[in-house]
């Protein structure tokens, strides 16, 4: 005698259609994951490459004021008119630093600095200017 089922997903033809059905939402499922894996790594990778842009300007930044302190702490007599072109490329931040003096008058020189990224083709080279004036001493005791 024949047992009817209760079921219809418990004949044999229902559970092959079931199965072949449960296996597409699995490659359906996959798929899907996979594009949303693929625009998240490449948003991490967007963020990566800016965070590395954001350090190298900090390193430029830092270079050019470092330069530039020491240009103005320098003692005016010791500032000769000209260029200057300083190469590093050992160290996190290889780099070309350059800075021009300009006596613009006898007692008024300015300085102009700047880098120029060797590590980073994208960043681009930054300045800064100086005015560096000859300090005259003022003695109160010489009246004129």
């Amino acid at each position: 005698m024949r047992r009817l089922a209760l079921n219809p997903h418990d004949t044999p033809l229902a559970s092959g259609r079931r199965s072949g059905f449960v296996v597409l939402e699995n490659i359906v499922a996959i798929v899907v994951l996979g594009i949303a894996l693929a625009g998240l790594i490449s948003l991490m990778l967007s963020i990566a490459r800016r965070n590395n842009d954001a350090a190298n300007i900090g390193l430029r930044n830092a270079q050019l004021a470092a330069t530039a302190r020491w240009l103005s702490v320098l003692p005016y007599s010791k500032l000769a008119t000209g260029s200057t072109c300083h190469a590093t490329t050992a160290g996190r931040f290889p780099n070309t630093t350059c800075w021009t003096i300009d006596s613009l008058s006898p007692k008024l020189r300015q300085v102009r600095v700047v880098v120029t990224p060797q590590v980073a083709p994208a960043l681009r080279p930054d300045t800064v200017v100086l005015l560096r004036v000859i300090d005259v001493p003022i003695n109160p005791l010489n009246k004129p």
